[in-house]
């Protein structure tokens, strides 16, 4: 088993203490990962720097990621605690899959993101809701995927179930809470108002999302029962 080694990443100043430039960081901070054996996961530590260096250690991740690299954990040290403490601050950070995901889904129908976000937490939340809600817009997005029209108007009904159950979740869970704070984008979105969307609401979603295909299936095989149904 490989032991674990600490590798700095120098941000805005070179292993000899020169300061680099704002528009040289990124190349400076890749050049730095080309050059290290990594391996397949790592354990990023959080701690210190100023607020843009920040969002150079969240590229810094993404990038990563990008690359294959797992990131099993994010830390940040404490020592002016008593007792001194390392936190975790990975549930943070899968905030931005989380906002990621639905927007992939939004604009793509495809729940990948959303299902990967779920399989990272199955250990540390495991909420129904969240779960029944997840599954629902991966059942939706493989029957956008096939256009198979039945799949797709049974999925959009559970998708528009499961959100009204969150919306009734009175858990103090962060992945819950930040769920409900993007219900009302994804019903906006999605055309979910008390119950679900109709054939003309899932045709427009495709046409609005480019997905040609996708919106004339829709259309020619549910616009006469559709028309019929509603005189």
């Amino acid at each position: 088993m490989r032991s674990i080694e600490i590798i700095p990443i120098y941000y805005d100043f070179d292993s000899n203490n020169k300061g680099i430039d704002e528009k040289d960081r990124p190349p400076h901070i890749y050049n730095q990962i080309e050059a290290c054996d990594i391996g397949e996961s790592i354990y990023i530590d959080y701690t210190g720097g100023l607020r843009d260096i920040n969002l150079l250690m969240i590229a810094l991740i993404r990038y990563l990621e990008f690359k294959g690299i797992v990131c099993k954990d994010i830390i940040y040290s404490n020592f002016h605690s008593d007792p001194k403490k390392i936190h975790s601050i990975r549930s943070t950070y899968n905030m931005f899959d989380m906002i990621n995901g639905v927007s992939e889904f939004i604009g793509t129908g495809n729940a990948r993101q959303l299902v990967d976000l779920q399989k990272k937490l199955e250990n540390t939340t495991k909420n129904d809701n969240v779960n029944n809600l997840v599954n629902s817009l991966q059942s939706f997005s493989d029957a956008i995927a096939l256009c198979n029209v039945g799949d797709i108007v049974t999925a959009i009904e559970n998708i528009s179930k499961s959100i009204n159950e969150l919306e009734q979740d009175t858990s103090d869970d962060i992945f819950v809470q930040m769920f409900k704070t993007l219900i009302p984008t994804v019903k906006e979105k999605l055309y979910i108002d008390k119950t679900p969307p109709s054939i003309l609401d899932l045709s427009q979603w495709c046409l609005d999302n480019n997905m040609l295909q996708q919106a004339v299936t829709v259309y020619n095989e549910k616009i006469l029962s559709y028309y019929i149904l509603n005189n």
